[in-house]
């Protein structure tokens, strides 16, 4: 009985010794491992151990007060980690929203640009229809407005043949003489055919007894045709057939013939001054000799109201009251004689005058008015020389 008492004792000292060896040696384990903020607390303090790292009996033989602060420290981090998981997620949530708010604008930029180009495309569409629907409106066949009219004059004058049509679309405008189509490349120099605005003409310059002959003017498009027609006579004037008769005489001259004592000079005046042509003779002129004449580009001068042409004995005068530029051109004066004509030429060159108004262009040239009627009238010109540093873009006619 003792003996087993005794059995029984030494095994529970070396229960006892064994537990407590092993505690020891847990503790000296853990205390090992001591974080950085253990090694700044000091020595005194106890140190944080994980419930993770002790089993739960160790756990829970630790003193009450270490047990505390463990929790405590593990709630701090707890925090801490929720504090850093809260600001990823504010951070994130903020990258997104910009990129949220980037993607709304590119779409309302999108938007717009898709909305004007369909607003483009049926505004241009819509001005297609429009179109197509003007010109189906205004589809016409051609019409005559002012038929050609009959002429008479005589020859080497010459004629302009006038008409105007009118159709949709634009109709082709062919001439005809005796029913054959004109050409003007056969015939240069001769025919000028000129198409503005609906009115049509063909001049026919220098004309002679083979052009008398019945015009026709046809106007054509894709609707229909229309078409004038006018005679024209050519009148011819040959000596005793056109009633009038030619005799020849010797003249004897007693006197020296006069001759050019000073030639003509060009002249540059400026718009709206008067110009004077005069030239000199080495003698007095006879009679027959005053019947000069004076000629601008070939074309035979007569006394007006602006143009004065005075004749002395020994000097011969051209005087314009206000020049313009249809009076720039070549001057010629023709003195008679018994074997012919002595001539002088100057070119005379008119310079622009200063505008009323600054930068206005200059006035239309060779203004002309034809074929004048009880309800129209056709007027014909050429743009002026300055248009004042800008092109001209149109005219005022006044009644």
């Amino acid at each position: 009985m003792a003996t087993k008492t005794l059995v029984f004792r030494s095994q529970e000292e070396h229960s006892d010794q064994r537990f407590q060896s092993l505690r020891t040696a847990s503790k000296t384990t853990k205390r090992k491992f001591k974080s950085s903020e253990e090694d700044v607390v000091g020595q005194d303090s106890f140190p944080f151990v994980s419930p993770e790292v002790l089993s739960v009996k160790e756990f829970l033989n630790l003193d009450p007060a270490a047990a505390k602060k463990s929790w405590t420290v593990e709630k701090q981090i707890a925090v801490t980690e929720e504090q850093l998981e809260m600001e990823k997620r504010t951070l994130f949530g903020n990258e997104m929203e910009k990129l949220e708010v980037e993607v709304i604008e590119t779409n309302k930029v999108l938007r717009v640009r898709a909305d004007k180009n369909a607003l483009r495309k049926r505004a241009e569409e819509k001005s297609l229809q429009l179109q197509k629907t003007f010109e189906e409106r205004e589809r016409r066949t051609p019409e005559v407005l002012f038929p050609l009219r009959h002429h008479t004059v005589w020859e080497g004058m010459g004629v302009k043949l006038s008409c105007t049509f009118q159709g949709c679309p634009k109709p082709e405008i062919k001439w005809y003489k005796d029913g054959v189509l004109l050409q003007t490349s056969s015939h240069p120099g001769k025919y000028k055919i000129q198409s503005r605005f609906g009115h049509n003409t063909l001049d026919i310059s220098r004309c002679t007894v083979a052009d008398s002959a019945e015009y026709k003017v046809i106007a054509t498009n894709k609707l229909g045709e229309a078409s004038s027609f006018a005679t024209l006579l050519v009148n011819s004037y040959r000596g005793v057939q056109s009633g009038c008769d030619v005799t020849k005489s010797t003249i004897f001259v007693s006197e020296m013939e006069a001759d050019f004592d000073q030639a003509l000079k060009p002249s540059f005046p400026r718009e709206g001054e008067s110009l004077a042509l005069s030239c000199r003779f080495s003698s007095d002129l006879l009679s027959y000799q005053r019947a000069l004449l004076w000629f601008k580009d070939g074309i035979p001068l007569q006394e007006s109201q602006c143009r004065q042409l005075h004749t002395g004995s020994r000097s011969a005068t051209l005087t314009i009251n206000q020049v313009y530029k249809e009076d720039e051109g070549l001057y010629s004066i023709l003195l008679p004689t018994l074997t012919g004509v002595k001539q002088q030429s100057a070119y005379v060159f008119v310079r622009d005058a200063a505008a009323a108004v600054a930068g206005a262009p200059g006035s239309p040239l060779d203004v002309e008015c034809s074929d004048i009627n009880k309800d129209y009238v056709f007027l014909t010109w050429k743009p002026p020389s300055a248009d004042g540093g800008s092109p001209v873009v149109g005219y005022f006619i006044d009644r």
